[in-house]
């Protein structure tokens, strides 16, 4: 994880191996939607609204549908980060944005 000065934002840092490219050496989109869950996840923990809080309290969130809009995919050996933040929220949807 880079350390961001504002909680609002989690960007992590990836290097894409040849045993997790494709046939065409990039990212997979399964593996890319993986990368998203993950640290969209790590993202609420670090805010306090991660799955050990809520279920406490009967809760949770899951992941109800997914956009993405690439114009290129990591390739085998580079580097890439994601950032993620919370665009807005209200009782029962929170509308979440990555960028890559």
């Amino acid at each position: 994880m880079e350390n961001n000065q504002d909680s609002r934002y989690y960007t992590k840092n990836f290097f894409l191996t040849a045993g997790r490219c494709n046939a065409e050496g990039v990212l997979p989109l399964q593996s890319l939607v993986q990368c998203l869950i993950d640290i969209a996840t790590e993202h609420a923990n670090s805010i306090n609204i991660g799955y050990d809080r809520l279920i406490r309290h009967n809760c949770t969130w899951v992941l109800s549908r997914i956009a993405i809009e690439m114009e290129s995919y990591p390739g085998i050996n580079n580097g890439f980060s994601i950032t993620t933040w919370i665009v807005k929220s209200n009782r029962l949807y929170s509308d979440r944005a990555f960028q890559i």
